[in-house]
């Protein structure tokens, strides 16, 4: 369908209008930014007050009623995913309008349900949760949950520790079919500060203060108390991995595949969540939004993209623009977009150039494309979009070789003959510290830290502090010189350690343990403050730590927080961040906001 453009309809799509930013805020002089997670079903990051949107889409099941001769043969009286997806009856928003009748031989199926909450007490908060739906039908909650009453369009579920959530629709009226299913958080908010969390009436009036539920306030709270008051203090948010930038790589090409904000489930891999998400969740913060543009996005996406933030993001705050994620990497699940891009740039300049000039040449010129279509969109406010060319920190002749694009410099197509990195604002890097330590060849000495007496952390952080430091600190200089060399900034688009096993120490449980531990060690917030001041004395400026909340297992312990709740007092990281925003104002000519 063919997305809306224009302000006046944008406001009636996105069911409000921008308003004026707020005079001050926490993050007015911050220096730092910070990656937010995705949406899944066993986040440990509570991003919604809407469980439902999080969840992990519809599966085909059959509970007591497997007789239909399509079911595969011996599997029993229930099977919880029958894998026929394909054939459900699902309305433009994903909703389902009919199930097969019991008579129905051509399919297995005969119930649609989603993964809402896992049973792990991390991925959602314990207490009673409101289920608003409209339409007819059956409801069935599985998982652990007690209900607590039922009333058409709304049940009310207690999730106790240990519970989880499987909502199952196991019959729908086709002519009033379930719909708009909407799965409310225990508790609200007081005297409408959409930051400060109660868990219920009793917590505000304590306090001489109004309260509003999520029931009555969901619709425009959107993001839960927790999350939003964790980033308060961070200058700009990066979406990638709430957009789906790695996982859409292969599927996402029209601005027609991004979903409403009607839509049934914003979890999808294959597209997005909604577009306007983090625009509002930068207006929420009065932060500035970075998004990525997919790998494959047509330029009808690019241009409806930026007619969108053009419109729903609140001036003066400002919109990093970069394509892709990563394009450098040739490491699953880089290497899909890293070798469209080369495809591309052979397919325009044939097979007979380095590959990395080929794939960088196409990058950079492509960067360039989208930044001038939004500069353009912006009109008098350009000056709001800032364009960020992504690059390696390791080796800087990638990044020069995006920026100078010599196969597009001298292709006669190219309308200027200039190099790409004219109309771009800024080089952006992913200066982690420490990733050698995961690496094969690494685990004799890891193993040999792990047998001294304190279980090898004296000597983890003394490697950190005497090498991995100033071998951070040369790819900072490095990278420095060249963004300066093009007139542009260097900033991070992902930063912090990175502690995580690779190849065969991918799932070695005694590495991931250690690695788990140290980020858990108090030192690791002085090895952080250490770092962010080194970043900012070597030619660094907008700094975005990866990531703002996730668990800590074999994929890595990335979060400045392992879970939403987690106390600051027990997130060194976290802390250490906070603490660097409120001592270290922005250090760059221009950047205070106030």
């Amino acid at each position: 369908m063919r997305r809306l453009v224009y302000a006046g309809v944008f406001a009636a799509v996105l069911g409000f209008a921008p308003t004026p930013a707020r005079a001050e805020s926490l993050n007015a002089n911050s220096g730092m930014a910070i990656n937010i997670m995705g949406l899944n079903y066993y986040a440990t990051e509570w991003t919604l007050v809407d469980g439902f949107k999080r969840a992990a889409g519809w599966v085909t099941g059959c509970a007591g009623n497997c007789t239909s001769p399509a079911c595969p043969a011996g599997t029993g009286w229930q099977i919880f995913n029958t894998n026929e997806q394909g054939r459900l009856d699902l309305d433009s928003q994903g909703w389902v309008r009919s199930l097969p009748a019991a008579t129905d031989n051509s399919v297995c199926y005969r119930t649609a349900s989603a993964v809402v909450f896992q049973t792990n007490n991390r991925t959602r908060q314990s207490g009673q949760y409101t289920i608003l739906y409209e339409g007819e039908g059956t409801l069935e909650y599985r998982g652990g949950g007690q209900v607590v009453s039922r009333s058409p369009g709304r049940d009310v579920l207690n999730i106790s520790d240990g519970a989880g959530l499987v909502l199952a629709i196991t019959g729908t009226n086709p002519a009033n079919y379930l719909r708009n299913i909407r799965v409310l958080w225990p508790g609200g908010i007081c005297n409408n500060n959409q930051f400060d969390y109660a868990e219920n009436a009793a917590v505000c009036a304590a306090r001489g203060q109004t309260y509003t539920s999520f029931e009555q306030n969901y619709a425009t709270q959107i993001f839960h108390p927790f999350f939003l008051r964790d980033l308060r203090q961070y200058r700009a948010i990066r979406s990638m991995q709430l957009l789906r930038t790695n996982d859409n790589i292969n599927t996402l090409t029209s601005w027609s595949q991004v979903p409403t904000m009607n839509q049934a489930f914003w979890s999808d891999q294959a597209t997005s969540p909604p577009w306007e998400l983090p625009f509002r969740l930068s207006n929420r913060l009065h932060a500035d939004a970075w998004i990525n543009i997919p790998t494959k996005a047509d330029d009808g996406f690019i241009l409806s993209a930026a007619r969108l933030a053009r419109w729903a993001l609140n001036a003066p705050l400002k919109v990093y623009v970069e394509y892709g994620n990563e394009i450098w990497n040739n490491a699953w699940p880089y290497t899909y977009a890293n070798q469209w891009v080369l495809q591309q740039g052979r397919a325009r300049w044939g097979s007979g150039f380095d590959q990395n000039v080929t794939r960088q040449s196409w990058f950079g010129m492509r960067s360039q494309q989208i930044c001038n279509t939004w500069k353009q969109v912006f009109g008098d406010q350009a000056d709001r979009v800032v364009c960020v060319m992504g690059g390696f920190s390791a080796t800087p002749w990638i990044n020069q070789q995006s920026l100078s694009c010599p196969l597009w410099a001298s292709d006669p197509a190219n309308p200027t003959g200039a190099n790409c990195a004219g109309n771009m604002d800024a080089l952006a890097i992913a200066p982690y510290f420490a990733g050698y330590m995961g690496n094969p060849p690494f685990l004799p000495t890891l193993q040999a830290w792990m047998q001294e007496a304190d279980g090898g952390f004296n000597s983890l952080f003394a490697e950190i502090e005497n090498v991995a430091m100033p071998q951070i600190a040369d790819f900072i200089q490095r990278n420095a010189t060249v963004a300066n060399s093009y007139g542009l900034d260097l900033v991070a688009y992902e930063a912090g350690a990175h502690l995580i096993g690779t190849g065969s120490l991918a799932n070695n449980a005694a590495v991931s343990g250690f690695f788990g531990a140290a980020n858990r060690d108090p030192r690791m917030g002085d090895m952080y403050a250490r770092y962010m001041n080194l970043w900012k004395d070597n030619g660094g400026r907008l700094n975005a730590i990866y990531n703002s909340v996730s668990p800590s297992n074999n994929d890595g312990s990335l979060g400045t927080k392992e879970y939403q709740t987690q106390p600051r007092s027990e997130a060194p990281k976290f802390d250490a961040i906070l603490s660097f925003v409120e001592t270290t104002p922005c250090w760059w000519d221009g950047c205070a906001r106030y």
